[in-house]
């Protein structure tokens, strides 16, 4: 063959080979292979060649053992802008890069001698010209292998993987513990107001501890000693799944001693087994081990609870029973991560888990106060009716009280009349009868007698009407009275105020008063020889306090002693004014005649006067 030929074939393959490396170098390229050595206390335990998703030996997970991968990084030429994507790894890490520390690109944190989180996927810068990277793994290996999944290559070319960690591991994360937080925040307010609700405060320690085991598990770089925080977790998974199990058993009403004590001893137990391992730093592995699988038996203990409660015809554990279930198979599926029958490269899906529990409780909330609001409806109408029911009946107790209340006063009416007329007119008739049968009477007395008793008696009639005024009263009387007076010369002038038309006094009250108008005038009639007669009546104070009625004639006057001593019709007009709490005062006028004044303090006690003390007119 000849020279020309073969070089040009020569130039042919290696075209081709720049014009297929290239390309492949613009790419992120996964590490495919690395040597890993395995030290505890400087010894070597092992040494070997092994590809991404490496299986580690149980022995190796122990506290005090670093594994260390070296990688070799001259597949392609590191440029300015390339960087190292480390997507997961199976513990907490340092990573050099040809000897020096790794620069953070994201999440942003300090170069130096870092210990990183192995879950957290993270950004480095690879130098110009690397060539080996180192990445150890210092303490307490979480996950079955070491080495996951490791790119090199441009930074461009790595942005869409980047991007969708980002969004599922760290945003979603951060998003659901913001919820679960505020979720737990509402449930201690609940509490706060309702300290007898024993659900929503274990429900809110529950969100809480989440949120705090959310935030630890977002450290990328760790602030203190890595064993510490990778302890909380589990310890903080194992308090959550108690809280859960308490706040259920109080909702559902499946709460005994024995159920709390034993949930209760069993958190304090491997509380305190986590803080043995810390002091002793020994048996971490063993004691993450336990509080996850306790966790896990407490959490399916209150499944089976909650699906008895509905298979019992309730819907609310149900729902619950399906958000546990998430939660539970969300677990599942991270210990396989662990253990090793799942992918470590998978996503982790108990915080996914936790979310859907969080929107089942959710759910079963708004339930529960959709029922809550549609019974407050219900007794709501329930007592309007019952409300409605009630005044009824208190409207027909009133109406019964109040015919019952007429009746008395009616019978009260008729007894204080009968005792009226008894003692009145009674008397009269019986001493006009008693004289014209013994003939000391001559007719001019017997009449003069009997028209008093007349007077009387339409005296009675008068007062006895009930709810009558004073100004009807005195009208009454007037159209009565008047015809007589000036039958016998005597003329009357009457000066009523207007004001008493609404004046309401007691029937004895509007008796004695008619009484006292009536006797000033007969005495009057009988012994002034008066042309004139003045009755006047008005009310006097702001407001009316007292009712004044005044008599006055035009006569001789008086010639006699004062009222208090004189005659016995001026000791009854006294007499009646003091019982209803007024006075009476009876004088010769300036202008001549007499003056018969009577003042009358208005007061409940006047206007409501007992008719149980009648006074001989």
């Amino acid at each position: 063959m000849r020279p020309w030929i073969v070089w040009w074939c020569l130039l042919l393959s290696l075209g081709a080979q720049a014009s297929v490396a290239e390309p492949a170098c613009q790419q992120a390229t996964e590490i495919r292979q690395a040597e890993r050595t395995v030290l505890r206390a400087g010894q070597v335990l092992n040494q070997s060649t092994v590809a991404p998703e490496d299986s580690l030996a149980l022995a190796w997970r122990r506290q005090g053992t670093q594994i260390r991968y070296r990688m070799q990084l001259d597949a392609c030429p590191a440029g300015a802008d390339w960087g190292l994507w480390v997507f997961r790894m199976g513990g907490p890490y340092r990573a050099w890069i040809d000897g020096k520390p790794v620069q953070p690109i994201d999440p942003v944190t300090l170069v130096g001698s870092q210990v990183y989180n192995g879950r957290i996927p993270a950004l480095f810068q690879l130098p110009q010209g690397a060539r080996e990277l180192v990445i150890e793994i210092v303490d307490l290996v979480y996950m079955g292998s070491g080495l996951i999944r490791v790119s090199v290559g441009p930074q461009v070319a790595m942005l869409e993987s980047r991007a969708l960690s980002q969004l599922v591991i760290t945003d979603f994360n951060s998003f659901s513990s913001t919820m679960i937080g505020m979720a737990g925040l509402l449930a201690m307010l609940v509490w706060f107001y309702r300290r007898q609700d024993r659900a929503a405060l274990w429900f809110a320690v529950a969100c809480l501890a989440w949120v705090v085991r959310g935030v630890t598990y977002q450290f990328f770089a760790y602030p203190f000693a890595p064993l510490v925080v990778e302890q909380l977790n589990p310890w903080l998974v194992l308090l959550t799944s108690c809280s859960l199990a308490a706040s259920w058993l109080h909702g559902f009403q499946g709460t005994t001693v024995r159920r709390l004590r034993t949930i209760a001893a069993l958190c304090l137990a491997i509380s305190l087994a986590f803080v043995v391992t810390l002091v002793l730093e020994q048996g971490a592995q063993l004691v993450r081990a336990l509080a996850f699988a306790s966790g896990f038996a407490v959490l399916f203990a209150v499944l089976v609870f909650l699906l008895q409660r509905w298979r019992q015809g309730s819907l609310s554990p149900g729902l619950l029973a399906l958000g546990l279930g998430a939660l539970l198979a969300g677990s599942v599926h991270d210990m396989g991560m662990v253990i090793g029958y799942a992918s470590p490269a998978n996503w982790a899906f108990l915080n996914v888990g936790f979310t859907l529990l969080l929107l089942s409780h959710v759910v079963v909330v708004s339930i529960f106060q959709v029922k809550q609001l549609n019974r407050a409806e219900h007794t709501n109408a329930e007592l309007e009716r019952n409300i409605q029911a009630k005044a009824l009946e208190l409207e027909q107790s009133y109406a019964m009280l109040r015919a019952s209340e007429r009746a008395s006063a009616r019978a009260q009416e008729r007894a204080w009349l009968n005792r009226e007329i008894h003692d009145g007119v009674g008397a009269q008739l019986i001493t006009a009868l008693r004289g014209v049968e013994r003939g000391t009477l001559s007719k001019e007395r017997v009449a003069q007698t009997l028209q008093e008793g007349l007077d009387e008696l339409r005296l009675l009639m008068d007062a006895g009407d009930l709810g009558q005024s004073l100004h009807r009263a005195l009208a009454t009387w007037r159209n009565r009275w008047d015809s007589r007076l000036e039958a016998i010369g005597l003329n009357l002038r009457w000066e009523v105020g207007h004001d008493l038309e609404q004046l309401e006094l007691g029937s004895n009250a509007t008796l004695q008063v008619m009484r006292v108008l009536q006797e000033a005038v007969t005495n009057t009639v009988k012994h002034a020889e008066a042309q004139h007669i003045t009755v006047r009546a008005w009310l006097e104070g702001s407001p009316h306090r007292a009712l004044v009625l005044e008599v006055r004639d035009d006569g001789r006057g008086l010639v006699a002693v004062r009222p208090a001593s004189g005659g016995r019709g001026l000791r009854h007009m006294v007499q009646r004014a003091e019982t209803l709490g007024g006075t009476l005062s009876v004088d010769n006028a300036a202008s001549g005649g007499v003056r018969v004044l009577l003042s009358l303090p208005l007061s409940g006690s006047t206007c409501e006067a007992s008719n149980t003390t009648p006074l001989m007119p």
